[in-house]
């Protein structure tokens, strides 16, 4: 079995303020990481005690967003 080490990197975003076309472009087009994934939360709070939810009947697009990526 080969092993390879790899760096993973993980960015907390509020979804309203995410430039998340802007930085899934920096990350596939100019620094060609191997892998990238985006994480919507359903709820979560951050420094500020704010606190976002998603409820079913509730389209919030403030929400806690993760941007994960790794690479070698």
């Amino acid at each position: 079995m080969n092993e390879t080490e790899v760096m993973v990197v993980r960015i907390y975003l509020h979804e309203a303020n995410a430039h998340m076309e802007e930085l899934l472009g920096y990350l596939h087009d100019d620094i060609k990481v191997r892998g990238v994934t985006v994480f919507r939360g359903i709820s979560g709070f951050g420094e500020s005690g704010a606190f976002h939810s998603s409820k079913l009947l509730d389209m919030s697009f403030d929400l806690p967003v993760v941007v994960e990526f790794f690479d070698e």
